[in-house]
């Protein structure tokens, strides 16, 4: 009785999870869901995938099993899949996923997700400067350390100016220009501690 609890409360879970993702593509957030390519987004758009690059990414010891592999009948699968129905009634709940199939795995992957990595260019290209101009030396400074920052210190910096970790894909989809303001004071220096 009480496996069958955890398992309703698992499937219950992943259906809100769903319904999470799914509002948030609706709203154009993307959400930092790193989820596995060929188990999930694949499968949801019904993109065929290898079992073996399926199993791989979810249990390398699994992918070694290679009589289950040939005939594709891996029971591992079978439960994921399980719980990748649950995760997909969830998105189905505000979201047409009959569409999905017009898309390949990684594009769904990125129109939920967003881009993984923190493209300085993209940022640039939809700045507005409200009392900066983009030749002024801070604002070169400014871009110039953004680009030497690793990726994991990016989406720091983002999750501190933006309250997200991750850029929509294009520009059309940045629902307001990413500000850089100068201080209504003046005096830069002032600021400090």
């Amino acid at each position: 009785m009480k496996k069958n609890e955890s398992l309703r409360e698992t499937e219950e879970a992943l259906v809100f999870l769903g319904r999470l993702a799914g509002t948030a593509c609706r709203h154009g957030i993307p959400v930092d869901l790193q989820l596995p390519l060929h188990m999930v987004w694949n499968r949801v758009t019904e993109e065929r995938s290898n079992v073996r690059d399926t199993l791989n990414e979810i249990d390398l010891l699994a992918c070694r099993q290679l009589e289950d592999i040939e005939t594709g009948s891996s029971s591992l699968l079978v439960g994921q899949q399980w719980l990748l129905n649950s995760f997909v009634e969830g998105m189905a709940s505000v979201m047409p996923v009959e569409i999905f199939p017009i898309f390949t795995g990684v594009q769904l992957q990125g129109i939920i997700c967003g881009n993984p990595d923190v493209d300085v260019d993209l940022l640039r290209r939809v700045v507005d400067y409200e009392g900066y101009e983009e030749n002024d030396q801070v604002i070169t400074f400014f871009w110039d350390v953004l680009r030497e920052m690793t990726s994991q210190e990016r989406k720091l910096f983002l999750q501190f100016v933006w309250a997200r970790t991750r850029l929509p894909m294009k520009e059309s989809d940045f629902e307001a220009p990413f500000k850089i303001q100068r201080d209504a004071k003046g005096d830069a220096d002032s600021a400090l501690p």
